[in-house]
């Protein structure tokens, strides 16, 4: 054998060395790939069902809402609404005793108790984040209400200063409350 044969010998099967080791790799980079391939499908499935199901559950909490709350027994907030004003304008009256102000205040308590039972609870069943924040709004309307009338130093027979601690509190909290509820997403 040539020195000549020796090198065509080696350069075959440097080539065939060389084919086979890119043959190799080429396996290794397919089964690298499809491994790849199915930890992503895998993991933008489980991604995709979480975030369905959320929105399903957001959904759900959204129809509740529509179904046992804003159709049936929003027409329960209006009423409150409605029925407190006379209550709260009985408050302008000259002269007003300390016990006809109280009376009054408990008559607005009761309206007050019925729209917790007839509407507010009901948002317990839909949302506690929802009711909470209705809740704490009504509480603090109340509560303003009781430390406004038996401030001795405000003067609600006085139009505009009623108006203005009274009634602007009164509109102002309907429109709240209804923002809330129709903004709510579940």
């Amino acid at each position: 054998m040539s020195c000549k044969d020796i090198i065509t010998s080696l350069k075959t099967i440097d080539k065939e060395l060389l084919k086979s080791s890119i043959d190799i790799i080429h396996k290794i980079a397919t089964i690298v790939i499809a491994g790849c391939s199915l930890y992503f499908t895998r993991y933008i499935f489980k991604y995709n069902s979480q975030s369905q199901a959320a929105d399903k559950e957001k959904d759900r909490n959204f129809q509740s809402l529509k179904v046992l709350v804003l159709d049936h027994s929003l027409k329960h907030l209006y009423s409150f609404f409605e029925n407190t004003i006379p209550l709260l304008n009985e408050f302008k009256a000259d002269n007003i005793s300390d016990e006809q102000k109280s009376i009054i205040n408990d008559k607005i308590a009761d309206e007050f108790i019925s729209l917790r039972m007839k509407f507010v609870d009901l948002l317990l069943a839909v949302d506690n984040s929802l009711y909470n924040t209705v809740l704490s709004k009504l509480d603090n309307f109340q509560q303003h209400i009781s430390e406004t009338v038996f401030d001795n130093g405000v003067k609600l027979s006085h139009e505009p200063k009623f108006d203005e601690l009274i009634l602007v509190f009164h509109t102002n909290l309907k429109t709240e409350i209804i923002s809330t509820l129709f903004k709510y997403k579940g």
